[in-house]
């Protein structure tokens, strides 16, 4: 994953006057840098799939990746690259209508197979406005597209991987 989440949280936090100067111009950073780089870095690399995490948040993405690949894609919240306020806002129940949306939607299709807090739930069906790229690599090579990644500039860490297909298409832990 190529950028963090939270864009969703912050950006309602802010229509309710209610967010640091600060956690907001990192926000507007990140929604205005392209994913241009991050794509051309990933073009040179063995890539099974990839999407970018915008309106329907990294549950939705992911999961319609892992329904198109008939996988479940497992996810380690606790990795989950987060920008600074995202959490905060959601504790203060700043969550946009998409989110609920997205939950509504795509939450028949996620298990919890750890105890993950509400704000992380928040968090993973946020919409995103210019989110960052997932993408779906051999094991074998993560490694190495995270340091060509990191080379280029852009900021990536691997957040999970996919399995055989099982009840849900996304399972967080």
């Amino acid at each position: 994953m190529t950028k963090p989440l939270g864009t969703g949280l912050i950006t309602t936090a802010l229509k309710k006057g209610q967010i640091d100067p600060s956690h907001l111009n990192a926000a507007i950073r990140q929604m205005t840098t392209t994913n241009r780089l991050a794509a051309e870095t990933v073009s040179r690399f063995p890539v099974r799939a990839m999407t970018d995490v915008t309106g329907f948040g990294l549950a939705g993405h992911a999961t319609e990746v892992a329904r198109a690949s008939n996988l479940t894609v497992a996810i380690d919240h606790s990795k989950l690259p987060v920008l600074d306020g995202a959490l905060d806002a959601s504790a203060s129940g700043y969550c946009a209508g998409g989110l609920h949306s997205n939950r509504d939607f795509f939450g028949p299709e996620v298990s919890w197979s750890a105890p993950v807090s509400n704000d992380y739930q928040n968090l993973i069906f946020d919409p995103q406005t210019s989110g960052g790229l997932l993408v779906f690599t051999p094991e074998k090579i993560y490694e190495d597209l995270i340091i060509a990644l990191s080379d280029a500039g852009v900021s990536a860490i691997e957040i999970g991987a996919t399995e055989p297909r099982a009840e849900t298409a996304l399972r967080i832990f």
